[in-house]
This record gives structure tokens, sequence and C-alpha cells, in this order.
């Protein structure tokens, strides 16, 4: 069996109403960034409870847009990055924030998945040594 570095990691693929995107890995700045991203959206979720002005949800969804931004690439020569998109349903009110996280936790699974499963189809594409 082969392990290349290459083929660490397996992209999965998102649709946000209809605009594609695919998953991108980390890189040294990108996980820089993403950290300080994370830790300004677990900020805000403490607060959210007591937000009176109805200030923080919007700032939820534009942080976490931020780091759709980072995490995902249109595909399918979409032109759109994931922050405008859910901004303008937040605003449409097309877009609850349980609706997001779910979408969060959804996709960070896939991830998994898809890494998980790496390989097992590639007898078809003929990148395995494994024996059958």
């Amino acid at each position: 069996m082969t392990v290349a570095i290459a083929r660490a990691f397996k992209p999965v693929e998102a649709d946000l109403w209809g605009s594609k995107f695919e998953t991108v890995d980390h890189t040294r700045g990108t996980l820089k960034k993403a950290t300080k991203i994370n830790a300004e959206v677990e900020r805000l979720k403490v607060l959210l409870g007591e937000d009176e002005e109805g200030d923080i949800g919007d700032q939820l969804v534009e942080k976490v847009g931020e780091g759709l931004d980072l995490r995902l690439q249109a595909i399918a020569g979409g032109k759109k990055k994931p922050s405008t998109i859910l901004k303008a349903k937040w605003k449409a009110e097309d877009l609850s924030l349980r609706q997001l996280f779910g979408f969060i936790g959804e996709l960070g699974l896939t991830q998994m998945l898809a890494e998980a499963t790496d390989g097992e189809d590639d007898e078809d594409e003929g990148g395995s040594d494994r024996p059958s």
C-alpha cells in the first residue's frame, strides 16, 4: 500500500442554495485565520443569550461566513463567496442559526467520513496498491 501526502485530503461538495462549493484543506495561514474566527464565534455564541438588540446573530452569521470563505471554494464557475450568500439569506429571513450550525456540523462530519473512506474506490481509479 502506498500513502501519498498529496492524497491526504479528500474534498467534499457543499451546496448553498444552488451555489456549489468544495472543501479545501487548511494551510498554515488559513489555519491561523480560522482559529481566530472560531474563537470569535464561540465568544459570540456565549453572548447570544444576552442579546437585546439582535446584533449578535448578525455578527455570528458574518463570522461563520468568514470561516466558510476559508473552508470552501466555488466550483462550476461560481463566483459568490459563502459569506455573501449567508448574509443575504440571513437578511431575507431564509436562514436560521440552527440551520447554519447544523450545516457546519454536517459539513465537518461528511469531511471526516470522506477521509475515513478515502481509497475504498481507488481500484476504479487505479490509485491503490492494496491487495483485493
